[in-house]
């Protein structure tokens, strides 16, 4: 089960994200989905009649920390987005605003202190 949540994972963050761009522009969620489908059905075959894949040990062997890098990046910006939100619809009083500021950074700060107490590397 955590296996497959950890392939799985990846590409539910990349559709969910593919279908805010849908809504935000208006375009048909599934057939813009099945013409991504195509397009890099038809990159796939050109880089394989090319041998291009030969070239990715020029480029990277950590590809799967970089898009575990760009996964933390989106989390990270939803969570500054929620607290900037808490200023600005004014549905909040400052100190209600301010301690949601302080949840954020010290749960952030307890994070990293639990990966130095784990990793002291």
């Amino acid at each position: 089960m955590e296996t497959s949540l950890l392939r799985n994972g990846p590409e539910l963050a990349y559709t969910l994200v593919f279908y805010n761009m849908c809504v935000q522009f208006d375009i048909e969620f599934l057939p813009a989905r099945v013409w991504q489908g195509l397009w890099c059905a038809l990159f796939t075959v050109i880089l394989a009649v090319f041998d291009c894949s030969a070239l990715m040990r020029h480029v990277t062997r950590f590809t799967e920390e970089i898009f575990s890098a760009l996964i933390a990046l989106l989390y990270i910006y939803e969570a500054l987005l929620s607290v900037v939100k808490v200023y600005t619809t004014g549905d909040y009083s400052r100190a209600t605003a301010f301690l949601s500021t302080m949840f954020c950074f010290c749960t952030y700060g307890f994070a990293m202190y639990l990966r130095a107490v784990i990793n002291p590397d």
